[in-house]
């Protein structure tokens, strides 16, 4: 009987050992994902207000794109590169009198630019970011990095005190710290953003 008693307390051991290792597993992921996302308010990117259909992860806008930084979709459920594969198509097929009727002017017409000037290569998503602030005029670059700036500024005191509330009604421990935890990052970023 003593030896049963044994067999099952390191049954939950190792039981325990694996939930502790699934646990750590996510929070690294978790820890990942927002230090991506720091990075990208770091570079000026804005974060909005939706959040993704597909993994729920915030969208972000940067040179008049919106995105999801996590899984990649664009802000209307497409993956960038199918989309820029779309719009390259449509552009060889009907010509450049339909680019007023896109959509979505503000995140078509700049890939489409892009491929213009430099042939038909297709760009990945941040060296279209580097070819658009390239090609834009020097009175809009001088623009865009103070309005990221304070745009990524408050984008992170919105989500401090989102992080904060959600923290305050969780019922899971567990929960509410992962919560602090993005909250006390976000605060890092805010705080390197303003240095």
């Amino acid at each position: 009987m003593h030896v049963l008693h044994t067999d099952m307390s390191e049954f939950d051991k190792e039981a325990e050992r694996e939930k502790l290792r699934e646990k750590y597993g996510e929070e690294q992921a978790d820890r990942e994902a927002t230090e991506h996302m720091s990075e990208l308010l770091l570079q000026g990117a804005t974060m909005t207000n939706k959040h993704c259909d597909a993994c729920g992860d915030p969208i972000f806008r940067q040179n008049g794109r919106e995105f999801c930084p996590s899984c990649g979709q664009t802000a209307d459920g497409d993956v960038p590169q199918q989309t820029a594969q779309a719009e390259s198509a449509a552009t060889n097929d009907e010509g450049t009198n339909d680019q007023p009727t896109t959509p979505r002017p503000g995140a078509t017409p700049q890939p489409e630019q892009v491929q213009d000037h430099q042939g038909t290569t297709d760009p990945s998503p941040p060296g279209t970011d580097t070819a658009d602030t390239a090609s834009t005029p020097t009175a809009q670059h001088v623009e865009t990095p103070t309005t990221g700036l304070a745009d990524a500024q408050a984008a992170l005191t919105d989500t401090i005190t989102q992080l904060a509330r959600q923290a305050a009604q969780e019922s899971d421990p567990r929960q509410a710290t992962e919560r602090l935890a993005a909250a006390r990052e976000a605060a890092e970023a805010l705080d390197a953003l303003r240095r």
